[in-house]
Order: C-alpha cells, then sequence, then structure tokens
C-alpha cells in the first residue's frame, strides 16, 4: 500500500484467522484468503485510506464482515471500535480478530440495535447494495452518528462492475449513492476507486507499509478519473465540512499479473474440457438421432407397404360389391322359382313318392 504525502498509512495486520467462522461466503472479503491481491488492496484500502479520519474517534464499522477493517481503524489510533454483522461466524472471526481492542455485534444495518447519537464517525464499505431498503440503512447511519460527525459508505458502480450478482439487492450509481448521503448530511464529497494499469517506480528498500510521506510518492495521470468509468464510489457526509483525505494507492504483489494468467489459463483449460465434453455429448446425440431415424425409416417403410396394399383391397372393392350384387340376385331368383315349385299342383301330387323315397333311403 503506498499513499500521497496527504495521507498516513497505518500498519496493517491481518491476523486472527477466521477461526469459527461457519465457512467462506462469495461476497465477503478476508485478505487471509486472497492476500496481496487486487481484491485485497481494493478492500483493505478504503479502510487504510480512512484511517486517518478517525484518530481519536468512536467508530463504528457496518457490515464489518471478519473484523479486518476494524483491526486497521483501532490501529490508526481510532478511541473505540464497534462493529456489526449479520453473519454470526463473521461476527466471531471479528472478535478473535480483534482480541478485546472492540467489541462486535450481530446485527441488522437496516435496524441498528444501538443508541442514537453514539459515534463520530461509521463507515459502511461495500455493505449497502446487500440491504432490501439502502434508505433504511442510511437512516440508521445518521441516527447513530452524533450532530457534528461523519459517514463514510461505499458501493460498487453497476455501469462498470459485473453485473448478474444474485448476492446485491440495490446496485447505486456514484450519483445516487451520493444523492442517498445528501438527504441526511449538509456537507458531502465523493472519492472514486479503480483499478489502473499502471508503472510503480519506488526505492528497492522502500517500506511495503509506509505511508506516502515517507516515500515521497506522486501520481502521473495519463487519463483523468470519470464517474461513469470507475468500480467503485466512495462518499463522505459530514455535518460539517469534511476533511479532504489524500489520495491512496494499493498494490499487489509482483506476480498479480501472473496470478491473473493462470487463473485465465486455467478457465480456458476448464473450458476447453466442457467443450470437448459437450462435442461428445452431441456425438452420442448424433448417432442416437442417426438409429432413431433409421427405425422411423423402416417402420414407415413398412407403414407405406401397408397403404399399397390397402389401396389394392380398396380397389377390388367395387368389383367385389359387384359379384355379391350378382349372387343376391341369384339367390331371389332361387328362392322365387323354389317358392313357385312347392305351391305347384305337380309338388303336392308328388309328395307321396317322396316320403317313400325317404323311408326307403337306407339310414346313414
Amino acid at each position: 500500500m503506498t499513499t500521497n504525502e496527504e495521507t498516513t498509512q497505518p500498519e496493517i495486520s491481518s491476523g486472527g484467522g477466521l477461526a469459527g467462522l461457519d465457512g467462506p461466503h462469495p461476497e465477503r472479503f478476508d485478505p487471509d484468503q486472497l492476500p496481496n491481491t487486487l481484491v485485497d488492496s481494493e478492500h483493505r484500502g478504503r479502510y487504510c485510506w480512512a484511517a486517518p479520519l478517525v484518530t481519536g474517534r468512536s467508530v463504528l464499522d457496518a457490515g464489518c464482515g471478519t473484523g479486518y477493517g476494524l483491526a486497521i481503524l483501532a490501529a490508526a489510533g481510532a478511541a473505540e471500535v464497534t462493529g456489526v454483522d449479520l453473519d454470526a461466524g463473521a461476527v466471531r472471526a471479528a472478535e478473535g480478530r480483534l482480541n478485546g481492542l472492540g467489541s462486535v455485534h450481530r446485527g441488522d444495518l437496516q435496524a441498528l440495535d444501538l443508541p442514537a447519537d453514539s459515534f463520530d464517525v461509521a463507515v459502511c464499505f461495500e455493505a449497502i447494495e446487500h440491504l432490501d431498503s439502502p434508505e433504511q440503512g442510511m437512516a440508521e447511519l445518521r441516527r447513530v452518528v452524533r450532530p457534528g460527525g461523519m459517514v463514510i459508505v461505499s458501493s460498487p458502480n453497476p455501469d462498470v462492475y459485473p453485473s448478474g450478482n444474485e448476492h446485491h439487492r440495490c446496485e447505486l450509481r456514484p450519483g445516487e449513492l451520493r444523492a442517498l448521503v445528501e438527504d441526511r448530511f449538509p456537507e458531502v464529497r465523493t472519492y472514486l476507486q479503480h483499478a489502473w494499469l499502471a508503472s510503480v517506480i519506488e526505492p528497492a528498500e522502500a517500506d511495503p507499509f509506509a505511508g506516502g510521506a515517507q516515500n515521497g510518492h506522486q501520481i502521473l495521470r495519463s487519463v483523468p478519473p470519470a464517474a461513469n468509468a470507475t468500480t467503485f464510489a466512495i462518499v463522505v457526509g459530514c455535518d460539517e465540512t469534511p476533511p479532504r483525505p489524500g489520495s491512496l494507492i494499493g498494490l499487489g504483489e509482483t506476480f498479480e499479473v501472473g496470478w491473473w494468467k493462470d487463473r485465465v489459463s486455467e478457465a480456458a483449460r476448464s473450458a476447453e474440457a466442457r467443450l470437448d465434453a459437450q462435442k461428445l455429448e452431441a456425438e452420442r446425440s448424433r448417432q442416437e438421432a442417426a438409429q432413431r431415424e433409421r427405425q422411423l425409416s423402416e417402420r414407415l417403410d413398412e407403414a407405406s407397404a401397408a397403404l399399397v396394399s390397402a389401396n389394392q383391397e380398396l380397389a377390388q372393392m367395387p368389383i367385389v360389391k359387384h359379384r355379391l350384387a350378382e349372387l343376391y340376385a341369384q339367390k331371389m331368383n332361387l328362392e322365387t322359382h323354389l317358392n313357385g315349385v312347392v305351391v305347384s299342383r305337380s309338388w303336392r301330387l308328388t309328395a307321396f313318392l317322396r316320403t317313400m323315397n325317404a323311408a326307403l333311403r337306407p339310414q346313414r
């Protein structure tokens, strides 16, 4: 971490570990998990930047997580540090990290179980976007800060920050975050935080934890910052003219680029493996589809043959019907002739002959 000459850098300690934490959460940063990375510089940098503003003051960290920020503020000379977080595991981890240097409570930032006018400063870094009602959260921060006190709040800018975070309830642009603070404080100042591509020149024996006043750092900008193109906004609200903390530069270790390169390479290998698996699955699906196509083709051929046979049978139906009509007519003629014979005089005269013939016929 380096700063310009207006800011004194406190010594950073990320001790305390995660003992007692129920488990890692994708939205909860802890320096023990990602030390010396860009994410580490972003998160700890906010507390280091705010540290000179809390010396000799009572401070509330709303959404303190595992307490690494509380430790930074305590080391900067805060008169009293208090943390609040909704997660019980994070509260236990923060208590272990502070080791008696402050107090930590479990609570909802939208309904703080704290008396009004309790603190000189309240910080709320990367937590307000997780609230169902950022307005209620800001109202609670205003309530617990004494008259003449200060609130420092940050939030990712949805115009730049990657979209689709299921844990964010309401993402605020820099202007929207500022308006939220302006509704409750007469004096407001906005600061911007972003990851810049940079080239650093410093002495080989430079103290990595020394402040900018000791190292004489300068910032040479080739591109000016723009509110609509930075990842995070930090808004300071005060009842009086707010102080002007200096700029802060947070640097990860020199293998940072290599670390990201390794991650990209790993992601590429993983994507290639998924693509190969999808190709195999597509080939299996193609073979199954071809087999089903052959089966359907065979069934279609069978159905076509049956249809031809049925059509042939249907073609014979008129001939069959005509022949049946002829046979029926012959039957009717025979029945008419037979009836005529039965009622004739000769049939009656020869009746006894038929009777004798039947009697003399050998029995079978």
